[in-house]
């Protein structure tokens, strides 16, 4: 039996398999939080003066049965962005 001398050539090529979807759905969900809040009180109580202390500035007197006092008031501000 003659030897015979062989050679192989080999190369590559690119076949299609098949596809691939992409697609992107969103998904909206309700989440409930607890957010801490302060807020001011303001308590006037109204006192008898005696007839030897004089008024303090401010105090309720005959002439101005009203003080005027600025509150405030924690508000929770919810933002949604996207990551």
């Amino acid at each position: 039996m003659p030897l015979r001398e062989e050679k192989l050539d080999v190369t590559k090529k690119k076949v299609d398999k098949g596809e691939v979807g992409v697609s992107k759905e969103i998904v909206e969900e309700e989440q409930t939080i607890s957010v801490p809040v302060q807020r001011e009180e303001a308590f006037i109580e109204r006192r008898a003066v005696d007839s030897t202390e004089k008024d303090a500035p401010g105090d309720i007197g005959e002439d101005n049965e009203e003080i005027h006092m600025r509150l405030t008031d924690e508000e929770v501000e919810v933002k949604k962005h996207q990551l």
